[in-house]
């Protein structure tokens, strides 16, 4: 994993996260007290660098529709190895955020999430 990259690409806060489903059992569980609409809960994927690949089989929609949060190109972001935390709220995020994304705090130190 080289560090140095993922921080030029994401930013300098890097975090392994040991548990990543007690993190997303939390994230879920705090997104219970919040007011929005929020489908599915915390659903946690591996990025799939095959974006803008053509594949044989024609997919249903339920399995395309999750391809929006799951692939990027490979040429230019494979290195990365990404992970990702999804949430999906109902309708535009900036209806019931006021952004087009989510941030929040648990209120407490992670003790199973290690700065790198």
């Amino acid at each position: 994993m080289d560090l140095d990259l993922l921080r030029e690409r994401f930013g300098p806060w890097l975090v392994r996260i040991k548990q990543p489903r007690r993190f997303a059992q939390e994230i879920s569980d705090y997104l219970g007290t919040l007011p929005y609409r929020f489908a599915g809960g915390v659903k946690g994927c591996f990025v799939q660098y095959n974006k803008g690949e053509k594949t044989r089989r024609q997919l249903p929609i339920s399995a395309s529709t999750p391809l929006a949060y799951m692939q990027k190109p490979a040429a230019a972001f494979s290195v990365e190895k990404e992970f990702r935390f999804v949430v999906i709220v109902s309708g535009k995020p900036s209806q019931w955020l006021g952004e087009d994304f989510l941030s929040l705090d648990l209120g407490r130190r992670l003790d199973y999430v290690e700065l790198l």
